[in-house]
């Protein structure tokens, strides 16, 4: 089983603490567990002593693009908060390299 979590300390929109936990199991099957606020700062704190990491050093000379966090969409309307997963949009992205892109 390999667990991934990502805290998110101040969310850019709603201002919403956010703990996501991603579990993928021996046969692929992936599982979210999310917690916003209280539930996710309690979350965090029984999770700290199972978790194991390596901090690495950022290496940027292989990066060659940025991303970056726009409140924004193209129409100067703010963007709905990710704290709840439904709102969540995921999938693809647009690769400018790929033929298949419309």
């Amino acid at each position: 089983m390999l667990c991934e979590v990502d805290y998110l300390s101040k969310c850019p929109v709603c201002g919403h603490t956010v703990v996501q936990l991603t579990r993928i199991d021996k046969d692929d099957n992936i599982s979210v567990v999310r917690k916003v606020n209280k539930k996710a700062k309690d979350f965090l704190t029984k999770l700290k002593n199972k978790v194991l990491y390596e901090i690495r050093p950022i290496n940027y000379s292989k990066t060659n693009c940025g991303k970056f966090y726009l409140n924004y969409n193209e129409f100067g309307v703010m963007k709905r908060c990710y704290s709840n997963l439904s709102t969540m949009k995921m999938g693809l992205t647009e690769d400018k390299y790929l033929k298949i892109n419309p």
